[in-house]
């Protein structure tokens, strides 16, 4: 994703930004996020999203898959009866 210096001629004196994407932000958005002489613009990635909304359990519930595992015994008899 893109950040022009737009978004940040949007914002007044004594305010911040914050840009949230789904996916992730170029080299060159960051690079302009990062500037200490603007105004000050936060980026939040899919991923960092995802890590926040699984922190605070919103929009997301948590489950259980079922976990198979190989009955070792049983696959090396099945092996003897082979032979």
């Amino acid at each position: 994703m893109l950040l022009h210096s737009e978004e940040r001629g949007s914002l007044g004196a004594h305010e911040q930004g914050l840009i949230i994407t789904t996916s992730d932000f170029s080299p060159g958005a960051v690079k302009e996020a990062a500037q200490s002489d603007k105004t000050p613009i936060a980026l939040m990635n899919g991923e960092q999203l995802v890590m926040l909304l699984m922190e605070h359990g919103t929009g997301v519930h948590r489950s259980t898959p079922d976990l198979f595992e190989i009955d070792e015994e049983f696959a090396a008899h099945q092996n003897a009866i082979k032979e």
